[in-house]
């Protein structure tokens, strides 16, 4: 409105200053004209009228833009798939014998299946209602389509499932046919189809745990030399070939063994600024490795294993003074951490008992996908997640795997991200 007036007054003051000099123009000619009339009595040609000012061209007005904020999404309905085996609980529950002991999975999946309830009952705090499906996995591809129709999993907008390998591809169609997100549980190097951008997969396989725990450790230590180490077995050599694949060539230093003999390893590690790269899951044959490692060198040096150090139970890791023992993987919970505190609270009070990986995972697994799908700020600058989960986008099938990978040393029988 400022402008307006402004724009007015300017004009009104333009007409004035336009009048005020046309008056002074009309008494100075026809003064000269008095004088003229009287020195001759011949007749003089009348002066034309000045010509008028131009008239200012009045420009529009611009009216201010309507910003429309995104409607934030506060109902979201997901389907949850798992093999709990209620019927086999419940037999153990009731037994009065004492004997009868529960399953390891299915407490696990158990308690995946709580952990997602718990983040129903977060998300319901800050006004986005979760209504969550929950069925058991179904025993073949028949029973499964038929479970989608007749337990409301059509109308899901996600799916988490977790679900044999051989079953993937059937549930990524299904979730495919009804426009639905599928979130799968268990880590699979199975080949989707190219259209295959609405899956996700929450544990990511052996493949791309060790692809980019290779390119971390690359960064990491990118003056240094990599020393890669496997026994004389498919399994190791599959995963010293991935590593080998995603190191620099130019300093990569590969040792394939069939007997424990670290000699060569010793003499580089010695003279050498080198990372060492075991790359089995033998506990015997890692213990027996870093023995040898830890008693020829001198100086401290690193050295990197597979995610199932973490479960070693034989090796004294305290004693190993010259080496700084680490392994990678996509599962670390930081139990000092504000967020891991209050979820195991929360757990603790629900439901009377420790919770399990699988219970942040389920929990993980809703708020990532909530968050994902909608602009509630209060979620988006409040929330602090317990385990590191970043989807990547594959450029060939278009799934998106979690590879929230962290390099964990252990130091002082504890665990912490390496610095």
């Amino acid at each position: 409105m400022t402008s307006v007036q402004s724009h007015l007054q300017q004009l009104n003051g333009n007409r004035i200053m336009g009048f005020s000099s046309s008056k002074k123009y009309f008494s100075w000619a026809l003064a000269l004209l008095l004088m003229a009339g009287c020195s001759s009595s011949r007749k003089t040609a009348q002066m034309p009228p000045p010509a008028p000012a131009p008239k200012p061209v009045e420009q529009p007005v611009k009216k201010p833009e309507v910003v429309h904020e995104k409607t934030e999404k506060k109902e979201f309905n997901i389907g949850l798939m798992l093999p709990l085996n209620l019927e086999q609980q419940m037999q153990v529950f009731d037994d009065t014998s004492g004997s009868a002991m529960p399953d390891y999975n299915n407490l696990s999946n158990l308690q995946f299946a709580e952990g997602a309830l718990l983040a129903a009952d977060s998300l319901k705090q800050l006004g986005i209602n979760i209504k969550l499906n929950i069925a058991e996995t179904p025993p073949d591809s028949f029973a499964l389509w038929r479970l989608w129709r007749q337990n409301n999993f059509v109308k899901c907008e996600a799916v988490i499932a977790s679900v044999p390998s051989s079953f993937n591809p059937a549930v990524a169609r299904l979730s495919a046919n009804n426009k639905q997100s599928l979130i799968l549980t268990q880590p699979s190097n199975i080949n989707f189809k190219a259209n295959s951008e609405h899956v996700y997969m929450l544990s990511p396989s052996t493949y791309t745990q060790c692809m980019v725990a290779a390119k971390e450790i690359a960064t990491r230590f990118p003056d240094s030399k990599y020393v890669l180490l496997a026994r004389d077995v498919k399994p190791d050599k599959d995963i010293a070939q991935i590593f080998k694949d995603h190191l620099p060539a130019k300093r990569l230093k590969h040792f394939i063994t069939s007997t424990v003999n670290p000699d060569s390893v010793c003499k580089i590690l010695k003279t050498e600024n080198a990372v060492l790269i075991v790359t089995s899951s033998a506990e015997a044959y890692v213990n027996t490795i870093l023995n040898q490692v830890n008693a020829c060198i001198e100086k401290p040096v690193f050295a990197i294993g597979l995610p199932t150090w973490e479960n070693f139970e034989s090796i004294d890791f305290s004693i190993l003074k010259n080496l700084r023992i680490a392994f990678f993987t996509s599962t670390y919970l930081d139990y000092h951490a504000a967020s891991t505190k209050s979820f195991r609270n929360n757990f603790i009070n629900r439901y009377k008992t420790e919770p399990l990986l699988n219970a942040f995972q389920g929990y993980e697994a809703v708020m990532e996908y909530v968050k994902s799908n909608t602009s509630h700020g209060t979620l988006r600058a409040g929330y602090l997640p317990t385990l590191n989960i970043k989807y990547v986008k594959d450029a060939a099938n278009g799934i998106k795997e979690n590879q929230g990978i962290n390099l964990i040393e252990i130091k002082d029988y504890s665990l912490i991200p390496l610095e």
